[in-house]
């Protein structure tokens, strides 16, 4: 599992670009929200979280917050792709939009792409 916490500051928009295996499943993304260095309070907020892939296929992802903390599962859909996956958060107060923002998860190709044909090996051998 790669399991990762994003922490965005959300003046600056700065992060540290997050990495994940095509194909991978189930892994726990994290995301904590900063302002000028300090953990943004987010108990009173929902998040909705849509990730879009290289094709340009949206998915939406349910989060829960806890501990200030948006968390959500990565399915194997989100990582069918390799490429630049842009993740955009939106923060909810009650239904009303709070802020929008953008990050990026980057995702390595698999060797083992299911969508190409791998040649039969030879297991015979004269040794």
């Amino acid at each position: 599992m790669r399991d990762r916490i994003a922490i965005i500051d959300i003046n600056t928009k700065k992060f540290k670009a997050i990495s994940y295996k095509q194909y991978d499943e189930n892994n726990i993304l994290q995301i904590v929200i900063t302002e000028n260095g300090n953990i943004i309070g987010l108990s009173n907020y929902s998040a909705v979280v849509k990730f879009q892939l290289p094709s340009g296929v949206v998915y939406e992802v349910p989060s829960i917050i806890e501990n200030n903390t948006i968390k959500l599962i990565l399915t194997r859909a989100i990582l069918s792709e390799y490429g630049k996956v842009i993740v955009e958060i939106v923060l909810l107060d009650t239904k009303q939009l709070i802020t929008t923002f953008s990050i990026y998860l980057n995702v390595e190709k698999s060797i083992n792409n299911e969508d190409s044909q791998l040649p039969e090996m030879d297991t015979t051998s004269d040794y």
